[in-house]
């Protein structure tokens, strides 16, 4: 709402075009904030999953390491 006649929207029909425009812009908007969270929440996965594949690693390589050391051992005696 302007004061000025000469400032305000000359028809209804673009005072709706400009809200149409408007409420177009806000769906845009939330849905990239979403694909935004998406991507954030893709991130925080993925780098747990990085993390617990490191520590099973390490586990599988003590394991391997403890049955060649035990192997050898039995060859010994």
């Amino acid at each position: 709402m302007q004061r000025e006649i000469a400032d305000r929207y000359p028809t209804a029909e673009s005072l709706a075009q400009e809200v149409l425009s408007w409420l177009e812009g806000a769906e845009k908007r939330d849905k990239a904030l979403q694909e935004v969270e998406a991507a954030t929440l893709s991130l925080q996965q993925s780098t747990e999953q990085e993390l617990m594949g490191a520590q099973r690693w390490q586990e599988a390589n003590t394991l391997i390491e403890r049955a060649v050391v035990a192997s050898e051992q039995a060859w010994k005696f």
